[in-house]
């Protein structure tokens, strides 16, 4: 790899690290098309090759911390996969994600999947060299994880918009990019075994529980998960996260809520437009944003929206949501709550107590209704007392990969 291109992913970390982990129609509509249509690996290039003096560079241009902790071992190739997958009607679409393959090991691969933050810019995602596909990288190269790491839908090559926060299609793009991946491993005889890890940051933390709930309920002929661990995770969409919005207060993050409207409204059909939702004002700056992943980024959306995300909403919307226990929305973000199946493989939730992006409550709402209905193998674990949205990330990946590390 060039000194230009370790230049520019230096900077890239610079830039984007404040921003990088920002954080289904019936549940019994998950399986929205036979297996066998899914999943079919259509494309896979090569991007990248990294030898273990790149990978540490790599590594030290995010945290010195990383390299003194997990020390590279082995020299790292990163594909990039093409696959096909359902998008939130059922049709199949394609998705794309980024693959870190650990070159020089004899013996069967353990298979990881690593589940992205919030991206709302097509290109910022790991197949495009966000500053996540590093996570990977790193995992490959110190561990030997064979590691994908999913674009999701409506980002990457994937066409259309990007179902945010919709549990369906973050499963589905996971499980049909493991499939993508087994095919190319047989293709390349890269010989995998029998483990399956799970893990995420933020919205990948949702995404994480999504898709070991959608495996075990429906797959667990095809796959064993090993063990989970989602990280920061807004799981309990209809209460946590909407208890937070209702307070009224500044958000560290506004962007979120039009985001979640935009994309809901596309799954959910809940309004002919969001003009019948947001002030006139809000809806004529942010309608020709969201309909636009392709030039406009997180940022853009937040730097033009209010400290607190719902005075954009129209005060008789507000209301309405408040009063009506009917309410499409509140229906729509019930579908995508997380938790209400019992785990079999292993799940530790890692969640800082002092993140202001993602309550702590997701994850104590989600642990409680675990136990409550017998779960045995799930366990919260708080990694950084006090950690915020941001800090809590390496204090999350670091104990989450030293315990995969007990059972690969």
């Amino acid at each position: 790899m060039s000194k230009k291109v370790l230049l520019r992913l230096a900077a890239c970390c610079a830039v984007v690290i404040a921003l990088l982990f920002s954080g289904c129609s019936d549940r019994e509509e998950n399986t929205p098309t036979a297996p066998e249509a899914r999943g079919k690996l259509l494309s896979a290039e090569l991007l990248n090759s990294f030898s273990t003096e790149e990978v540490l560079a790599y590594l030290n241009s995010y945290s010195p911390l990383i390299p003194g902790i997990f020390p590279p071992q082995y020299p790292v190739d990163v594909y990039k996969l093409v696959y096909e997958t359902p998008d939130a009607h059922g049709d199949i679409t394609i998705a794309s994600g980024a693959l870190a393959i650990p070159r020089g090991i004899n013996g069967d691969l353990p298979l990881t999947s690593y589940q992205h933050g919030t991206s709302f810019s097509r290109t910022g995602v790991p197949s495009e060299g966000s500053i996540e596909q590093l996570i990977g990288i790193g995992l490959a190269s110190n561990g030997g994880y064979l590691t994908q790491l999913p674009d999701y839908l409506g980002l990457g090559v994937s066409p259309g918009y990007h179902p945010y926060q919709h549990a369906r299609t973050e499963a589905t793009a996971v499980i049909d990019m493991l499939r993508a991946t087994r095919t190319f491993c047989d293709e390349q005889d890269i010989p995998l075994n029998e483990k399956l890890f799970l893990f995420g940051y933020s919205q990948g933390g949702h995404s994480t529980m999504a898709a070991h709930q959608m495996i075990e309920t429906y797959f667990s002929d095809e796959f064993t998960v090993t063990a989970s661990a989602p990280m920061e995770g807004a799981y309990d969409m209809s209460g946590t996260q909407t208890d937070v919005l209702l307070e009224g207060e500044p958000y560290p993050a506004p962007y979120y809520l039009p985001y979640l409207l935009f994309t809901y409204n596309r799954a959910y059909n809940m309004y002919a437009t969001l003009e019948e939702v947001l002030k006139e004002d809000w809806y004529n700056l942010l309608a020709p944003i969201l309909n636009d992943n392709s030039h406009y980024s997180d940022g853009d959306i937040n730097n033009i929206m209010p400290e607190v995300p719902i005075d954009i909403l129209k005060p008789e919307v507000i209301e309405d949501f408040k009063n009506d226990p009917n309410h499409p929305l509140r229906k729509a973000l019930a579908d995508n709550d997380t938790y209400h199946w019992v785990p079999v493989a292993p799940m530790r939730m890692f969640h800082c107590d002092a993140d202001k992006h993602v309550d702590f409550g997701n994850a104590q709402v989600a642990y409680g209704a675990f136990i409550e209905q017998g779960a045995t193998s799930v366990e919260l674990v708080i990694p950084a007392t006090a950690g915020t949205h941001e800090t809590c990330v390496l204090p999350c990946l670091i104990q989450g990969k030293e315990w995969f590390d007990t059972m690969k």
